[in-house]
């Protein structure tokens, strides 16, 4: 499944956001469906899509017609909080906050390892004790 999602529907996500703006209602579906199956969700589009820097440009496109279906979504707990600690060890995009953000707002009580991951992941932004990006 994981393959599936990875290698046809992300290709034709990027694809139709790309030439269309927003996701055809059928996208939309299939990934209603690939929410089901969290791990092969995970490895297989939310993942590959946090580390794509050239999806970074439609981005907001994204955020926009996936808007409710993360944030109804329920996933187990565990499989949230590795998703988490992995986003957060990637390199920062707009599509691995946007998914942090997500992520955080499903108001989990997280394990301190994985604070302490998210700690490491915001502590990346300061340059000196003090300042700021």
């Amino acid at each position: 499944m994981e393959l599936f999602y990875k290698v046809v529907l992300l290709t034709l996500i990027r694809k139709d956001i790309k030439q269309n703006i927003k996701l055809h209602f059928a996208l939309y579906q299939a990934l209603k469906k690939a929410v089901y199956k969290p791990v092969a969700f995970s490895k297989g589009l939310l993942f590959p899509l946090s580390k794509d820097l050239q999806f970074e440009r439609s981005c907001y496109n994204w955020k926009r017609s996936s808007k409710g279906l993360y944030s109804t979504a329920s996933f187990q707990a565990s499989l949230s909080f590795v998703a988490l600690m992995k986003l957060a060890e990637m390199e920062y995009g707009g599509t691995t906050g946007y998914f942090i953000k997500l992520l955080v707002e499903k108001k989990y009580a997280l394990p301190y390892r994985v604070v302490d991951v998210m700690i490491s992941h915001f502590m990346r932004f300061v340059k000196t004790p003090g300042t700021y990006l």
